[in-house]
């Protein structure tokens, strides 16, 4: 935990907790009030190294350079070991400049069910959103994403998830960590310039919200 804390990582966990297989720190950070509570997190569970920014205030650069970072630290005491999946997720809120309320925008302006969900339930449910999921081929590996787009507990903002796996053709070992950034850039690049694309093509508004965890 201590090196983690040092620079040039400077992690500033605060929390540690400890059980066989389960090994978590954290740090409770200052939050948005329309979001929920905002925290940094490393878990490592048996064979998983996970780690976490939730309602980040950093910036996706600084979220990719902390994470490879702490990886470096991890091969440091753990030369032998290697990382042969992984999987990066992203979350952003987005709000319609032309619908005060993004269940209108999802169920009526998209998916076109609005009419069909207010028969139905006799008015719009809480939610309304989509799933989907696709496949890209890139940097040499296949990337398979699953992308999740739901209206928002206000209901005027869209809440969206993209979430990355892949079985790494060439592992992440000691000897070269920085690699691990790729599927993280990739996700990145898929919900800003696809999934944020496609949802302006039905509101010609600025979009705002992006983040990384």
């Amino acid at each position: 935990m201590n090196r983690l804390n040092d620079a040039p990582i400077d992690a500033d966990f605060d929390d540690f907790s400890y059980r066989p297989a389960h090994c978590e720190m954290g740090k409770q950070r200052d939050g948005p009030s329309e979001g929920g509570a905002a925290f940094t997190k490393l878990v490592c569970i048996r064979n998983q190294l996970t780690f976490v920014e939730e309602w980040a205030e950093i910036s996706a650069n600084e979220f990719e350079d902390r994470f490879v970072k702490i990886l470096k630290a991890w091969f440091d005491l753990f030369a032998n070991t290697a990382i042969i999946a992984q999987k990066s997720c992203l979350r952003a809120l987005v709000q319609p400049a032309k619908f005060d309320d993004s269940r209108d925008f999802l169920g009526d302006r998209i998916m076109n069910v609005g009419a069909l969900m207010q028969n139905t339930f006799k008015s719009m449910p809480f939610r309304v959103g989509f799933t989907f999921t696709c496949l890209r081929q890139t940097r040499g590996y296949k990337l398979f994403i699953d992308t999740t787009v739901n209206s928002w507990r206000d209901n005027r903002t869209v809440w969206v998830q993209v979430e990355g796996t892949y079985p790494m053709e060439k592992p992440i070992n000691a000897s070269n960590p920085e690699i691990a950034k790729f599927p993280f850039e990739d996700c990145r690049s898929f919900l800003e310039s696809e999934v944020i694309s496609f949802l302006n093509q039905f509101d010609n508004g600025d979009q705002s919200g992006v983040g990384g965890g």
